[in-house]
C-alpha cells in the first residue's frame, strides 16, 4: 500500500502530485532504529491504521530570541 512500486499502491498517494515519498525498503529499514527520523510516510501509515485524520506543520514554529 505504501510501496510506490508496488502495482497495489495506494490510489490516493499516487494521485497526489505534491506528496513525495521515500524509497520504501530505505524507509522501513531506517525506520525500525531507536531514534531514527519520522517522515511523512510514517505519519501516513500511522493516520491510516488508527482511521484518524493528521495534520503536521512544517516549518516548526519557533518562539523569537
Amino acid at each position: 500500500m505504501y510501496d510506490t512500486s508496488d502495482p497495489q499502491y495506494y490510489a490516493a498517494y499516487k494521485a497526489d502530485s505534491w506528496l513525495v515519498l521515500p524509497d520504501y525498503v530505505n524507509f522501513v529499514s531506517q525506520l525500525e532504529k531507536l531514534s531514527s527520523y519520522c517522515e511523512m510516510l510514517a505519519v501516513l501509515a500511522a493516520s491510516s491504521v488508527t482511521q484518524k485524520a493528521s495534520q503536521t506543520l512544517w516549518p516548526l514554529s519557533v518562539a523569537p530570541g
